[in-house]
């Protein structure tokens, strides 16, 4: 169990996953082959011959267990793959030190703004999980943004732009996390990602409780950044 824990950890999971994808793909061909047989002993049945009743069974049989195997391994391979993604989401701390998360309840705190909540150093770690991990409440932008900046000196882009991302929806106004992630996006030429982000931070300007005039502001600020991305865009 530990090796399979381990693996799950890994870039080999492609591979496992690669090897279920076929074991799937060949227990449909099965069940095709049976349905097909099926359909042959349908057209016979009048007949009542013994031997077509029991091709019958047999295909049936096959048939209803290929699709439980194939429905198995689309399950698992979906989770396994799934379980890779959210392996990309995990960083070590090798910078930051006032970066830890406390391993027993799952909380990753910043000692400079956290203080009297910290976890005794049984408790703190240095391996953020994103997925599973959440940023202490009172500092939460602060804390996601430490772990960009962090992620950024480690050349890791997937956990940057992750921790980038959930900045901004706990600061949606926050336009300096706008452009810290489009920086990512542009190095990357992922520039329908940046049309994307900002249409999206639009269109959530109309759930936000905010006053005619800091609406205004907001929509002048998105949209400035928007066609300076497009006018990029055109020029790469």
């Amino acid at each position: 169990m530990a090796f399979f824990s381990e693996l799950l950890k890994t870039e080999h999971i492609l591979f496992v996953w690669v090897i279920v994808a076929f074991i799937a793909f060949s227990g449909f061909l099965v069940s095709i082959k049976g349905f097909f047989e099926f359909i042959a002993w349908v057209k016979k049945v009048r007949l009542e011959r013994s031997s077509d009743l029991d091709l019958a069974k047999r295909s049936t049989f096959k048939s209803i267990i290929a699709l439980a195997l194939l429905g198995a391994a689309w399950s698992s391979g979906s989770t396994l793959y799934r379980s890779y993604l959210d392996g990309k989401k995990i960083l070590f701390v090798k910078f930051n030190k006032n970066l830890i998360v406390n391993k027993k309840t799952g909380i990753i705190h910043l000692k400079n703004v956290s203080a009297g909540v910290l976890p005794s150093s049984k408790w703190a770690g240095n391996k953020l999980d994103l997925v599973k991990h959440r940023p202490y409440s009172e500092s939460s932008r602060r804390i996601y943004e430490q772990i960009a900046i962090e992620a950024l000196k480690q050349k890791n882009d997937t956990v940057a732009i992750e921790a980038y991302i959930l900045a901004i929806q706990v600061s949606p106004l926050s336009y300096h996390l706008y452009d810290n992630l489009i920086r990512i996006y542009g190095r990357q030429k992922e520039y329908s990602k940046i049309n994307l982000l900002f249409n999206d931070a639009l269109e959530n300007l109309s759930k936000l409780n905010l006053g005619k005039r800091q609406k205004k502001n907001a929509n002048k600020e998105f949209l400035m950044r928007l066609k300076r991305t497009e006018h990029r865009a055109l020029l790469a």
